[in-house]
């Protein structure tokens, strides 16, 4: 009975860890910053790396913030000329590679500040995948588009 009891344990245990083997880590975010408009302005803008260091194909469905009333993926374009903003609906994060938000490409739009955000503030934000879960990250407001401390720094893991 007792070595019954320790297979059952064992095989729980096995399988617990398989399943966190296979979700632990979804994505990896760095040098994510909300950069600050003039303060009459009620628009900031998002820059970060997604990394997907999975084997499967991640899709980021939409982004939400609690400091915010709307947040929009953009890609910003020149067509003849003239720059134009497209939203983006599905974002495919390919395994083993990075999606860039950067100023003049792809960005996030966050409208709508819920509460003063000042220089140096967290701002938290979810990425919602297409299986439903979400991703928080971390962003630190700024005046400037410039990563803080550079491409290697990381800012958010989610796990």
């Amino acid at each position: 009975m007792r070595l019954a009891l320790l297979f059952l344990a064992a095989t729980c245990m096995a399988a617990a860890g398989q399943v966190h083997a296979d979700t632990a880590l979804l994505l990896v975010a760095s040098d994510a910053r909300l950069v600050l408009g003039p303060p009459t302005i009620n628009v900031h803008a998002g820059y970060l790396e997604v990394r997907n260091p999975g084997r499967t194909e991640i899709i980021i469905e939409s982004v939400s913030s609690d400091a915010h009333r709307r947040v929009h993926i953009h890609r910003s374009k020149i067509i003849d000329g003239i720059a134009t903003m497209e939203p983006v609906d599905r974002l495919p994060v390919e395994p083993g590679a990075a999606v860039v938000f950067e100023p003049g490409a792809l960005h996030l739009m966050l409208t709508g500040p819920t509460r003063t955000i000042t220089e140096g503030d967290k701002v938290v934000i979810q990425l919602k995948l297409s299986d439903q879960r979400l991703v928080p990250v971390t962003m630190r407001a700024s005046r400037t588009a410039q990563p803080a401390h550079g491409h290697a720094g990381h800012s958010s893991h989610a796990h």
